[in-house]
C-alpha cells in the first residue's frame, strides 16, 4: 500500500510531518484535526482541512497563525494531506514554518 506525506499545520505556527497509509487516510485526518473533517481547500490552493465543528468543540482554540496567513479565524489545527515538494514550498512562501523531519 502506497505512503502518503501530509502537514498539520499546528496553532504554534509550525508544521510537522505525518505519513500514513491510503486506507487510514480518513482517520488520519480525522485524529489531526481532532474530529470530522471540513475542506478549506480554496484558501490554501491545495487539499487542506479543518475540523468541521471546532466552533462547538471543547478545548479547541482559534489558531493564531492560521488566522494571521487566511485573514480570517479557523479553530484547532489544519491538516493538508498528500504534500509534495512544491506544495511544501507554497507552504513556507505563506509563511509556515515547517520543522525538520
Amino acid at each position: 500500500m502506497a505512503q502518503e506525506t501530509g502537514i498539520i499545520l499546528n496553532r504554534d505556527g509550525f508544521a510537522i510531518g505525518v505519513t500514513y497509509n491510503e486506507k487510514e487516510s480518513l482517520a488520519t485526518l480525522q485524529a489531526a484535526v481532532g474530529g470530522r473533517i471540513e475542506s478549506i481547500s480554496q484558501h490554501f490552493g491545495m487539499d487542506a482541512y479543518a475540523n468541521e465543528e471546532g466552533l462547538y468543540t471543547p478545548g479547541l482554540q482559534v489558531n493564531p497563525h492560521a488566522a494571521h496567513v487566511l485573514g480570517y479565524n479557523i479553530i484547532g489545527n489544519i491538516v493538508l494531506p498528500r504534500i509534495t515538494p512544491t506544495k511544501r514550498k507554497r507552504l513556507i512562501a505563506k509563511g509556515f514554518a515547517i520543522k525538520p523531519e
